[in-house]
């Protein structure tokens, strides 16, 4: 931006300095102008009055030719009077200019002679007007607007070799300026290069090893710039990072060997439940066996009741068949007491297979959804010990009967 001003403002001083120039070329050639014009309308004047001079001296002139020399004279008198108008509003453009000083009074001096000139033609008086060094006068002038227009020739010359100076010297600083903006260019890349750029492309190099999931490079940035402030943060995170990741770690093995412990658990327990299963199974043989058992028992009660019936009428007819009886009485006695003691055992196995199965179904609902066949077995299996529990109680009252 300052080059971009730089540059403008060199161009545009030598844009200024070529108007300045082109101005005064102008000024100058405006001023050849109308001093050539007013010179020309003063030797006009000049020449008309030598011809109305040459007038006057003929002797043999008419009335007419009188008027028409006073209708010239008359005119002539205005014209000077406007050139004099003219040359004042040139000198106010000059009036700041001391060498025009001297060509205004050269002027002047040419002006009053021809306007003395035409008095004298208007008086008749021709030797006066002989005498008058008009030509003189004249030249004088002309001489003094060649001096002024080479004095302003030097002055343009010399304008024009300051600008040509200014502009050598603008186009030195410029080439100066330009190679110092280049240095500074090339020394803030160089910086930039360094504290910014560099350190910014090893820091993303960091944060898409730390994207990709590669946690274990350092960052290290040294400074004290915000850039190395964000390395130190990133990398602070990092850190973090493998802190946490660590941590995860830890939990995760934990979660595994709890998990391992309860599939193992899972596992004895449907062992458990297996075997329990089997023994369910047994008791359930061995309570269908008991059943059998009392039911021969029962038979075997009822025959005896025949027995006895048959003994009792028998006894009538005969004693010793009534010591038969009674020795059979006995037997059904103690055979009534071994039924106690099935029913008293049958009665043990139903609250053990109880037992086992409130503890199948504990460990069923202890394994969820793995259980629920167990729990089912074991439900059946409390069914089967009450039934096998009322059945002993039948039994008991059957025999107190």
């Amino acid at each position: 931006m300052v080059f971009q001003v730089s540059t403008n403002s060199i161009l545009l001083n030598s844009i200024k300095n070529s108007n300045f120039i082109f101005s005064k070329l102008m000024a100058l050639s405006d001023t050849k102008s109308e001093i050539y014009s007013l010179n020309n309308e003063l030797s006009k004047t000049r020449t008309k009055l030598l011809a109305i001079g040459a007038t006057v001296l003929s002797n043999d002139r008419n009335s007419e030719e009188e008027n028409n020399v006073k209708k010239q004279l008359a005119h002539i008198a205005k014209t000077l009077q406007l050139t004099s108008k003219k040359w004042e509003i040139l000198k106010q453009k000059h009036k700041s200019d001391n060498s025009f000083k001297e060509l205004d009074k050269k002027f002047k001096q040419l002006h009053n002679s021809l306007i003395e000139l035409c008095n004298f033609l208007s008086a008749g008086d021709i030797k006066s007007a002989i005498k008058q060094p008009t030509q003189k006068i004249q030249d004088s002038f002309f001489d003094s607007f060649v001096i002024y227009m080479g004095d302003l020739n030097e002055d343009l010359q010399q304008q024009y070799i300051n600008q040509e100076n200014a502009y050598k010297a603008s186009l030195i600083f410029f080439v100066c300026f330009l190679a110092i903006s280049l240095f500074f260019v090339f020394f803030s890349w160089y910086l930039l290069k360094n504290t910014l750029i560099t350190p910014l492309k090893k820091l993303g190099e960091s944060i898409s090893t730390i994207s990709s999931g590669d946690l274990s490079k350092n960052i290290s940035l040294e400074g004290k710039n915000e850039i190395a402030k964000l390395a130190r943060s990133i990398e602070l995170m990092r850190v973090n990072l493998v802190n946490i990741v660590n941590e995860i770690k830890t939990y995760t093995n934990h979660s595994l060997s709890g998990i391992g412990k309860l599939s193992s658990g899972n596992n004895e327990l449907a062992a458990r439940t297996e075997e329990q299963a089997s023994a369910l199974e047994e008791t359930a043989s061995s309570m269908e066996e008991i059943s059998s058992t009392v039911k021969q028992n029962t038979e075997n009660v009822a025959n005896a009741a025949s027995i006895v019936l048959s003994a009792t009428n028998l006894s009538r007819n005969c004693g010793e068949e009534v010591n038969d009886v009674v020795r059979l009485m006995k037997d059904i006695s103690e055979y009534s007491n071994k039924i106690f003691e099935i029913t008293d055992v049958i009665d043990s196995i139903a609250f053990q297979t109880n037992i086992l199965a409130l503890n199948a179904s504990v460990e069923a609902a202890r394994a969820g959804e793995q259980g629920r066949g167990f729990a089912v077995v074991s439900g059946e299996v409390r069914e089967l010990a009450q039934k096998c529990t009322d059945s002993a109680k039948n039994i008991k009252i059957l025999i107190d009967n």
